[in-house]
């Protein structure tokens, strides 16, 4: 069965973010949240964005099973696979073009060695649930105030 019942969607330029010939559409992204021993949150602030902070996330692949996609994203951002698993869905308003975020929450514990940071991260904080480092990206602080 079609995505959005009998409306066809079409290949899109980014795989991961289908889009029907009305405009409407829909991208999957995996949010990694990594605790620390004391439950703290993993905060990045990158380079290309110094002014908000992120939480380790990426969009799909096609074809990406949720599980691969939460594993890449531990590589990418950590440089281990910190073993996720798979705590729950969110999903993000759309951005006033009919496009919705469905957005799959990953758990995992921060490693004992420490990390090895992608390149384009400026710096990385641990903050306690409900106290965010700073101004988040989009989608990132609703992610960030849903989490206990």
């Amino acid at each position: 069965m079609p995505l959005f019942g009998s409306k066809k969607f079409e290949a899109p330029e980014q795989p991961h973010h289908w889009v029907n010939s009305e405009g409407t559409g829909l991208r999957l992204q995996c949010f990694l949240v990594v605790r620390d021993a004391d439950q703290r949150i993993a905060c990045v602030r990158l380079k290309s964005s110094p002014d908000q902070w992120s939480l380790p996330a990426e969009s799909f692949k096609p074809s990406e099973h949720p599980d691969d996609a939460a594993r890449r994203v531990g590589e990418m951002w950590f440089g281990s696979d910190l073993k996720p698993k798979l705590v729950g869905f969110q999903n993000y308003p759309d951005d006033g073009d009919q496009r919705w975020y469905l957005l799959f929450l990953y758990e995992a514990h921060a490693p004992k060695g420490g990390f090895k940071l992608p390149e384009d991260t400026a710096e990385i904080a641990f903050a306690p649930a409900g106290k965010p480092p700073g101004e988040f990206a989009m989608d990132h602080g609703s992610v960030f105030a849903s989490l206990r």
